[in-house]
């Protein structure tokens, strides 16, 4: 059996797949390995897995330790997992928990879109979530990664991108005077002292910002918010993408782009016009990547 984690920052998405080709995805709360200890997250891991893992006749696992042996391979996707202690310790809890698995890998969520995106191909692997991120993939790996920046120095493209570019605007008074209308009818709250301290003092400036794609979805078709969304997009291709464009390959131009994501779903028609704008072809947009690991790594056990 191969289990398969897509981890977020508030979920985790698990994937069970037996060799019969049998599969069985759930949802669990997230455990983030930069504030647990390996201790914690196993407990974590062992709450979300008992009731779900057992063996096909009916075997339910160790309360304590996993102990079954169908367990053959793990793959952990998470948000914000770099090389060293929070990738130890996620290593760290699966080998207390599954002691006889005879693989076990820890990867960022950037090669896990990637996987689920191009499988064993090659191509431009993009998230468009809250954030934004992009890489160069080819069989199986990241070649080349294009740093984020977060919020203030990047993430173009993204949730709190475009809410940023809403606020900003509404801060200076550069809203038209019907979209701040509807801005303020929405979140009667919303004021410039509230704004700042949400920004510059609150806990997630992030996911606040991104918290105004909701709004600017309602309003797309409205001109200011067209041309918001357009330049958004614009800029995630100008300042990330359009680089690999001018190289020359022995594999040929790199124009394939492929997307992950709320923002890049929501928001569908819009990228791929600014994607073909810039000369890129979009492959494939996709809400989660559960779907595109299990067929990799299902051909991966199959030797494919």
């Amino acid at each position: 059996m191969i289990l398969i984690a897509d981890s977020g920052s508030t979920s985790i998405e698990w994937s069970l797949v037996w060799r019969n080709g049998n599969c069985k995805t759930f949802l669990s709360n997230g455990a983030n390995p930069v504030f647990l200890s390996p201790g914690r997250i196993a407990e974590r891991f062992r709450d979300a897995l008992l009731p779900y893992l057992h063996s096909e006749n009916g075997s339910v696992a160790n309360e304590s330790i996993i102990e079954s042996e169908e367990v053959e391979e793990i793959y952990y996707y998470g948000a914000g997992v770099i090389p060293g202690e929070p990738a130890n310790k996620v290593m760290e809890a699966f080998r207390y928990l599954f002691p006889r698995a005879a693989k076990i890998e820890v990867h960022s969520d950037m090669l896990g879109a990637a996987r689920a995106l191009f499988g064993n191909g090659r191509g431009l692997a993009c998230i468009l979530g809250t954030g934004s991120n992009c890489a160069l993939y080819e069989a199986g790996e990241i070649v080349e990664k294009v740093n984020s920046g977060g919020f203030i120095l990047g993430d173009e493209g993204g949730g709190a991108n475009m809410g940023l570019m809403l606020i900003a605007d509404f801060v200076k008074g550069l809203l038209p005077s019907g979209i701040e209308k509807e801005l303020k009818k929405q979140y009667p709250e919303i004021d410039y002292p509230s704004i700042v301290s949400q920004v510059y003092k609150g806990e997630m400036p992030s996911k606040y910002l991104a918290g105004f794609t909701y709004f600017i979805k309602e309003w797309e078709d409205d001109p200011y918010i067209s041309s918001l969304i357009a330049r958004s997009f614009d800029s995630f291709f100008e300042r990330n993408l359009v680089r690999f464009l001018r190289r020359d390959s022995a594999e040929g131009k790199t124009d394939k782009a492929g997307f992950v994501g709320s923002v890049a779903k929501v928001f569908e028609s819009q990228l791929i016009r600014s994607a073909q704008h810039h000369g890129f072809t979009v492959t494939e947009i996709l809400d989660g990547i559960s779907d595109g690991l299990i067929k990799y790594h299902s051909k991966e056990q199959n030797g494919q």
